[in-house]
């Protein structure tokens, strides 16, 4: 559907009436939505917005294998995927929203329904910086996270490092942005 408030709305009543079932069929909501997304026609920027814990019970539940369904289903279609609080399956989460320039947005206690929705729209309007990495001062070890992939623009990461000695020095933040270093 397109873009509005009606839509919006719709959306929104269309979330109130639906129940938790109590089991996660990812590759079949891949699928549905593929069919959904063929029905409507082309379009200029196509999204599948999936809500809930990414927590695979039936069907594949590995999550390079679901990544794969997700980019052979939908195509180049972004899929930001948003938890909405409890227990979630990070990994599957992150591997869906990595397919095609999607995101994965977390409810963190607190986190309000606008404050999700306007991560979503950041993450779908604006770029991360890709590939990113941390250059850390020499007595700095045992950095977590290991790794930070990419950030998005106002998201924070703590990170943590074992310190020996007195440390001095730069933090160097780089990446890709926009597809340059």
């Amino acid at each position: 559907r397109p873009a509005s408030p009606e839509t919006a709305r719709a959306l929104a009543a269309d979330l109130r009436t639906v129940e938790p079932l109590g089991s996660t069929w990812l590759a079949r909501m891949l699928d549905e939505a593929a069919t959904a997304l063929r029905a409507s026609g082309p379009r200029r920027a196509e999204r599948v917005i999936y809500l809930g814990d990414g927590i695979p019970t039936m069907g594949e539940t590995e999550p390079a294998a679901l990544a794969a369904l997700a980019r052979g289903a939908l195509g180049t279609a972004r899929l930001p995927a948003v938890t909405l609080g409890g227990q979630a399956d990070d990994l599957v989460l992150r591997a869906l929203a990595a397919t095609d320039g999607g995101a994965y947005v977390a409810a963190e206690p607190g986190s309000t329904v606008q404050s999700l929705a306007y991560q979503v729209l950041v993450r779908q309007q604006g770029e991360p910086l890709r590939a990113a990495t941390l250059e850390l001062p020499a007595g700095m070890t045992e950095v977590a996270p290991g790794r930070l992939s990419e950030l998005w623009p106002g998201e924070e990461v703590l990170v943590t490092a074992r310190l020996s000695g007195e440390v001095r020095g730069d933090v160097i933040l780089s990446g890709a942005l926009g597809g340059r270093p």
